[in-house]
């Protein structure tokens, strides 16, 4: 069973530095962010900018904050590109830039509380316990979008995919390795919603939308 976790654990670890690619390159290739959540979005960015405090702050294993570097890079892309193809009124502009003052703000406070001065465990968990929180509720925005639109039009389903393995080698190495409790309850938690996600991809689905989940990510 430790096996079987260690093997997880890696799977996961690898996915975990590429699941941005597909939404990325979709949404390069469309030249648009229509059908994806800034909220969903915003929610990520505050998860990543707290597992940079806890990560680095906890002093945790090389891995958990490499994935954390590469999925925060991934997001400032992200970030840019509803900037150059999202934007389509003053008052979405303003909110836009809004939100990305305060994460500039978030994140120099982290690089100084990290590097500059040193806190207590008690105050990284704490940035634990709200990556924990956004990481658990980042999905809700984008299905109650997805819902409302009938259409899952600009999200990559091969992200999705790739979310949901990422789900289940979480519980297999939740379990098998005996992690604590919050971790053995958020994964199948996590697995429930991003199940939701990839019903919502085929059910609202459009031909052109389709990927071939065999061929490179789309």
């Amino acid at each position: 069973m430790h096996i079987l976790g260690e093997i997880a654990l890696n799977i996961s670890t690898a996915l975990y530095l590429i699941w941005f690619v597909p939404q990325i390159k979709m949404t390069f290739n469309r030249k648009s962010t229509s059908g994806l959540s800034l909220l969903m979005h915003s929610i990520l960015m505050l998860g990543y900018i707290m597992d940079l405090m806890y990560g680095f702050g906890r002093h945790l294993p090389i891995q958990y904050r490499l994935v954390t570097i590469i999925g925060l890079t991934s997001l400032l892309i992200e970030h840019f590109q509803f900037a150059r193809y999202g934007l389509q009124n003053i008052i979405e502009k303003r909110l836009f830039y809004g939100i990305s003052l305060a994460f500039l703000i978030l994140f120099i406070s982290v690089i100084f509380n990290v590097f500059v001065d040193v806190h207590s465990k008690l105050y990284y968990n704490i940035a634990g316990f709200i990556s924990m929180f956004c990481w658990l509720a980042f999905l809700w925005p984008q299905i109650i979008k997805n819902f409302v639109n009938k259409s899952t039009q600009g999200l990559s389903t091969s992200f999705v995919w790739i979310t949901v393995i990422t789900s289940i080698c979480d519980i297999i190495s939740a379990y098998a390795l005996n992690w604590a409790l919050p971790s053995k309850i958020s994964a199948p938690v996590g697995l429930i919603k991003k199940s939701i996600l990839i019903t919502q991809c085929y059910y609202y689905k459009e031909d052109s939308q389709v990927p071939d989940l065999n061929a490179s990510y789309s």
